[in-house]
């Protein structure tokens, strides 16, 4: 884990309907926002960082995206929002999409809310955007 004092705050932002930008400071990424959360960034940005720190904070979980894949099927998460690091890195360890995966075992654990982090290059937007819509 990272240490409280290592950790250097952001603003992160994004783009509504009306293609407006938006802004949100870090700490209050998980109240401004309660349906699945993505957070993409390019390599190296600090997106597990953020993660990590989302993840000490009461009603939420860290887990890495590839630990999720690991868990049992109905896995019960209790009340806890999961936040989870490093979709792109899925690819590397499981054949197929790796949102697919990941979605996939959330629905099998009663689709707990969440927070995704995934390097910005290897999001698919428009079908990821769908396929968690669907679900």
């Amino acid at each position: 884990m990272t240490e409280p004092r290592d950790y250097i705050p952001r603003t992160l932002s994004w783009t509504n309907a009306a293609l407006k930008t938006q802004k949100v400071r870090d700490s209050d990424i998980a109240t401004r926002f309660s349906k699945p959360t993505i957070i993409l960034g390019g390599s190296g940005i600090g997106k597990t960082w953020l993660m990590e720190m989302l993840g000490e904070r009461d009603g939420l979980q860290l887990i890495r995206a590839t630990s999720l894949l690991r868990q049992p099927d109905h896995s019960d998460f209790g009340n806890q929002r999961l936040v989870i690091d490093g979709l792109d890195e899925v690819a590397s360890i499981k054949e197929g999409d790796p949102l697919h995966n990941v979605l996939t075992k959330l629905i099998a654990c009663g689709k707990p809310p969440f927070i995704l982090s995934c390097r910005s290059a290897e999001w698919k937007e428009v079908t990821g955007k769908l396929d968690i819509a669907d679900e």
